[in-house]
């Protein structure tokens, strides 16, 4: 192209030289940002632009990429080309960067403002694949206005009734899918009898976020730098999702299937998460290390437990976020802290196995082997704190 370089046009070509060296394995998102060394968001934004132009396949049972009919096509007839690219035009700048390549403004799309859960769920079934939700929009509008996403439909949920609420009832929490973090941070049920949920709400981004930003919204963009991803899984909550077909009620570790990927259909929404309320003798904490205030985590740990009457552990729940494709259950830490009781050895052997269960990915943040240590040693803690408040201490 000469000149300035669009960096999103060289991320999307070394993702397409790495395919081709592939073959017919293809690869996953992980293998791929993993690879290549890229920001998970930004990798899986633009696998989805190479793939609405017909540059990758993927196949959905496996989850894997590879090149798709357009590459071929490259240099053939002109009726060929896709939409919206410019081959063969060389093109200022600056002109590049009014037309979306690099610059800040969203693709054309269709605004809607559903006013009812069955009308948010009707327009998704009309419109599919090409229509995305709007919560909070911290994460979506950011890659709209770097064209990185580009829903043809946007559905504005905000204007939804009866979606943002915390409140207890048939021995659960059930929170609302348009909670704002803020409200949660802010609840004084949350601070009273969950303050796993309490620990992560106060260490999300920063206030802006926090202000705007909602708990469906995150747990339905499946960011393993999510933090509510591993506090859910430590509180073994469950979703309740919504759709033409009705609702359903789907555990926390089934909802995560993949990076950015939930089980959600294309016509399906988010409406509720519910945490069972936590019995007495009870505990949990959440501990992040992130680079900086508002930064995504290096690691965070979510831990909760239940103590019986002799003061063993009972229950046990660990979530492990951003060490993984998904955030991740410590499967072998929690069955080694149950039947036990729950002393410094107990809890030594727990977080170096989290931390061999984790699987992280070397980045900016650091090694992988720094981030496997930082999950043991935020295990540890958190579960002493969750201990501790077990035991009635703060």
């Amino acid at each position: 192209m000469g000149g300035s370089v669009v960096p999103a046009v060289v991320r999307a070509i070394r993702i397409l030289r790495y395919l081709e060296r592939q073959g017919t394995r293809g690869a996953t998102l992980a293998q791929i940002y993993r690879a290549l060394a890229l920001n998970k968001s930004t990798c899986h934004s633009i696998l989805k632009t190479l793939e609405r132009f017909g540059f990758l396949e993927s196949a959905p049972q496996s989850r894997r990429y590879g090149l798709g009919r357009a590459v071929f096509e490259l240099g053939r007839a002109a009726d060929r080309a896709r939409p919206h690219l410019a081959f063969g035009v060389r093109v200022a700048p600056r002109r590049l960067r009014h037309r979306g390549w690099g610059g800040m403004i969203p693709d054309r799309f269709e605004y809607f403002a559903p006013r009812t859960v069955d009308e948010a769920v009707s327009l998704l079934q009309r419109y599919g694949a090409e229509a995305k939700p709007l919560a909070g929009g911290h994460s979506l509008v950011p890659l709209m206005k770097l064209r990185l996403a580009a829903p043809r439909y946007l559905i504005d949920l905000n204007r939804i009734s009866g979606l943002a609420y915390i409140q207890e009832a048939d021995g659960f929490l059930r929170i609302g899918a348009l909670t704002r973090h803020a409200d949660l941070e802010a609840s004084d049920l949350i601070r009273a009898h969950y303050p796993l949920l309490a620990d992560t709400a106060r260490v999300i981004a920063d206030p802006l976020v926090r202000n705007m930003g909602t708990i469906g919204g995150s747990l339905a963009h499946a960011d393993p730098a999510g933090d509510w991803g591993a506090a859910m899984l430590a509180s073994q909550a469950s979703v309740v999702t919504t759709s033409p077909r009705g609702a359903r009620t789907v555990s926390i570790d089934d909802f995560m299937v993949d990076t950015f990927t939930t089980v959600l259909e294309p016509d399906e929404l988010l409406t509720e998460i519910r945490v069972p309320r936590p019995p007495a003798r009870s505990g949990g904490a959440y501990l992040k290390l992130e680079r900086k205030v508002g930064d995504f985590a290096i690691a965070a740990v979510g831990a909760s437990l239940v103590l019986d009457s002799r003061g063993t552990c009972d229950q046990a729940g660990i979530g492990l976020c951003n060490v993984g494709a998904t955030s991740l259950r410590a499967q072998r830490a929690e069955q080694i802290l149950r039947g036990q009781k729950p002393d410094e050895a107990t809890i030594a052997r727990a977080a170096q196995a989290a931390a061999d269960e984790s699987d992280p990915a070397s980045d900016l943040r650091g090694p992988a082997e720094y981030k496997r240590d930082v999950v043991r040693v935020l295990t540890a803690r958190a579960l002493r704190r969750a201990l501790q408040r077990a035991r009635g201490g703060e």
